[in-house]
């Protein structure tokens, strides 16, 4: 047995050591790179991969050479464990109290609610002490002053991709003050429900110290990075998830005392979910389908059905009345339709098609124009119609939905390369879980690999026909882990019979051994992950001071000679609203973004604030109107006026920020400028 573990640890560290060989610039570049060229990020990720595997493989190596050079050390490794474990207990007694220790263990047996709801308030506290929280994406930002009315001058219940049910609320909150983030608040609350249910889950066994192992883990892995860059996507399958494993737990106990409104509750807790974002809370059903057959056959419970159905039912009203709330508004309504044609387009691997020269005949379209919509410069009502996105999506048979298996090979080594990382922490707690299951070890590899299979499943789907972006992808690698973690809690729940047989020497020693490897890597994933989160954390904070300084540079430079404030014209993401502090004041700077919220009833609001029919003219012939987006995007703008509105203009940039990225640019008339040059 000591050979053969050796010879294992051995194996896997002239694997890492030769992915570490492997693994160069100049490899992934001449395999995997379309033109044999990588930047310069791409280059130093590289370089970090290469390093981790290097220390893992030595330290397997390390292992291998201790174990067969000690061979007792595993056995007095495994004495003086259990020496400290027994001394910290006798400790913590001594200090404590028996009684104390014994009143806290009655206390989560008869309340594990009150305590999960306690424990929950004071990581988030802590949480709020310590860190300094952003937005994911900038989606969220434009979602918050949407419904903040920020851009149309009022609150509105229309959140575009969340229930009008959140909307309502929100706008209710923000005629009561428009000074707080409810936005924001709304998401860390669904967050702090879902976790407090969870801890519930995990406090509400009768082996609470690997259920708790397993929760911390998923709080300190996924759900510290999950609040510390949060977005709605990940928040709706947080929720989602929490609410099938309550109605998994509840279904689970053997007890007639579950309350009547558990049930209820963790459909309510689902459908929330959904309400954040329908798509999320199905690809949440969907990873837990494999938990959700496996206690369905255990116990045979009825309740399980039932609260699926009641979940749907209630989700698929919400998304009724959504429907109704849009149709009963011609300007909405108009948009809900364009934006569903528009977002199969930029979501779906159709965009790389779109430059092909039968399509463009199809719909009239050139090179620029067709660059204009991808890069989202699309404001033109003919040009970039209803009908010719339609024509896109249906009637022309040229175009490809779906990226070859070659293609979407290298787009999933892109996306999940990126978040490896959480790769490693995933085979981390998988194989701890698998060490902790006190019954049967072949059912939990069977059950997790079905979960595993899936989500790989959903993964290459995701890949092949649409996008993975990092607030998809690690929400469901948490929904891997969180299904790995109620395996092994409802693997230790009562029913199941323990086997208490002696272990033999070799046995034992196997075990130390895969202990001492299990503890080497979780430390590292734990010093890597937490470097990694302070890093975060920094990067918030120096996000958010960048913002600040933006803001003020926007207002002192940019004046305007009309009683609004100078309009800016924000091209795609060139306005990092993410970067905003999500708990002060929201911005005052007036803005037209051009991206998904095109031609949105708030949109059109600014545009006929500021009185303005054409924003290409707008920009060349208005003085307090400016563009903001990235200098290669200028050549697109300038192509695009001379094709269809036959003017020269050229670019003035008026504001470079390099913290932030953003560019602030006045267009001019190119003959407006010769004839001033010529006076002078």
């Amino acid at each position: 047995m000591k050979i053969i573990a050796s010879l294992v640890l051995l194996i896997s560290a002239l694997l890492l050591i030769t992915a570490f060989l492997l693994v160069t610039p100049t490899f992934i570049a001449n395999h995997l790179s379309p033109d044999n060229h990588l930047d310069d990020n791409t280059v130093l990720r590289i370089y970090e991969v290469r390093g981790r595997a290097l220390v893992c493989g030595g330290l397997a190596v390390l292992l291998s050479g201790v174990i067969v050079l000690f061979p007792q050390l595993p056995d007095k490794i495994s004495k003086l464990s259990k020496r400290i474990c027994d001394i910290s207990i006798s400790a913590s007694r001594s200090f404590l109290g028996h009684k104390a220790i014994v009143r806290a263990r009655a206390i989560c047996s008869h309340h594990p609610f009150r305590v999960a709801l306690l424990l929950t308030a004071l990581m988030f506290g802590l949480f709020a002490l310590v860190a300094t929280p952003a937005y994911d994406t900038n989606d969220d930002g434009a979602m918050a002053r949407i419904a903040s009315g920020r851009y149309s001058g009022e609150p509105t219940e229309f959140l575009i991709f969340s229930s009008t049910l959140i909307g309502q609320i929100l706008k209710r909150l923000y005629d009561l003050s428009d000074r707080i983030n409810w936005y924001a608040l709304y998401l860390y609350s669904v967050h702090f429900i879902s976790m407090t249910v969870l801890l519930y889950i995990f406090l509400d066994q009768e082996r609470r110290g690997r259920s708790l192992s397993a929760f911390l883990l998923l709080f300190i892995f996924f759900e510290l990075y999950l609040l510390l860059r949060v977005q709605f996507t990940s928040t709706s399958v947080v929720a989602a998830q929490s609410g099938v494993l309550l109605m998994l737990h509840l279904a689970n106990k053997q007890t007639n005392k579950v309350p009547l409104f558990a049930f209820p509750a963790a459909a309510l807790l689902i459908v929330l979910g959904g309400l954040v974002r329908e798509e999320a809370m199905f690809l949440a059903l969907l990873v837990s389908l494999p938990l959700v057959v496996f206690v369905f056959l255990r116990t045979r419970s009825k309740a399980i059905p039932i609260v699926i159905a009641l979940a749907l039912l209630m989700s698929l009203g919400a998304g009724q009345y959504d429907r109704y709330r849009y149709s009963r508004d011609d300007g909405w309504f108009a948009y809900m339709e364009y934006n569903a044609a528009r977002g199969k387009i930029h979501d779906s691997p159709i965009a790389k098609n779109v430059h092909e020269e039968t399509v463009l005949r199809a719909v009239g379209w050139s090179e620029n124009d067709a660059a204009m919509f991808i890069s989202w410069f699309f404001s033109d009502r003919e040009i970039y119609s209803k009908d010719k996105l339609e024509t896109l999506l249906y009637e022309f048979p040229g175009t490809d939905k779906r990226r070859t298996v070659s293609q979407t090979w290298a787009y999933l080594q892109l996306k999940i390369g990126r978040q490896q990382r959480y790769l490693w922490v995933t085979l981390f707690i998988f194989l701890l879980c698998l060490v902790l299951t006190p019954t049967n070890k072949l059912r939990f590899f069977l059950r997790s690999s079905v979960v595993i299979v899936l989500a790989t499943g959903v993964c290459c789907y995701l890949g092949f026909t649409a996008k993975l972006p990092p607030r998809v992808l690690i929400p469901m690698i948490f929904l891997v882990n969180a299904s790995f973690a109620y395996l092994l809690v409802e693997d230790a729940s009562p029913g199941r019979e323990i086997s208490h047989r002696r272990s033999r020497h070799h046995q034992g020693f196997a075990k130390t051994s895969i202990a001492l490897f299990l503890i080497t890597l979780g430390a590292y994933l734990a010093l890597s992950h937490a470097s990694y989160l302070v890093d975060l954390n920094r990067a918030n904070i120096h996000h958010n001071q960048a913002f600040m300084t933006l803001m003020s540079q926007l207002a002192d430079g940019f004046q305007s000679h009309n009683q609004e404030p100078p309009l800016f014209v924000c091209w795609g993401a060139a306005y990092p609203s993410q970067w905003a502090p999500l708990f002060h004041l929201l911005d005052e700077v007036s803005l037209l973004p051009l991206g998904w919220s095109t031609h949105s009833p708030p949109w059109e609001a600014t545009m006929r604030r500021y009185s303005i029919d054409n924003v290409y003219k707008a920009l060349y012939e208005r003085d307090d109107v400016f563009l903001m987006c990235s200098p290669n995007k200028i050549k697109l703008l300038e192509l695009f006026v001379k094709e269809h509105l036959g003017e020269d203009i050229i670019a003035e940039c008026m504001l470079e920020d390099r913290a932030t990225n953003v560019y602030v640019y006045k267009m001019h008339r190119l003959a407006n400028l010769s004839n001033q040059s010529s006076v002078q």
